[in-house]
């Protein structure tokens, strides 16, 4: 399965990943809450092929202060799906969970969507 990118951008998405999003029925609790730990607990919301950079340390604590504990800056194409992201959300890629940070429309003109994640350990 190849990525649908445009001609225009400047490299192929080559990760493919999974947005999900956590199960609105089903409750792990008799509170009516869920483990968000389980897997069992999360439904996908979407795939995309992503572009990934590691952020970290230095490098990051001197280009911005918002987002200190950053670990990846995913770059997916923009479709309603992923810009519907969130940060109750998280991303799995390879047997990796990342919590969402934040999910931002690059520059604006829905052809990518930046996509701020933190590896959960």
């Amino acid at each position: 399965m190849r990525c649908a990118c445009d001609a225009t951008s400047k490299r192929r998405k080559t990760k493919l990943v999974t947005i999900e999003k956590p199960k609105t029925t089903g409750y792990d609790s008799d509170y009516g809450t869920h483990d968000l730990s389980a897997s069992t607990s999360w439904e996908q919301h979407t795939k995309a092929y992503a572009n990934v950079s590691t952020r970290g340390g230095r490098e990051f604590f001197q280009a911005s202060k918002v987002h200190t504990d950053l670990s990846h800056l995913w770059e997916v194409s923009s479709t309603a799906k992923t810009r519907a992201a969130t940060p109750e959300m998280r991303l799995t890629w390879n047997d990796r969970t990342f919590q969402i940070l934040s999910v931002l429309d690059k520059d604006e003109d829905r052809r990518t969507v930046e996509i701020s994640t933190k590896e959960v350990v």
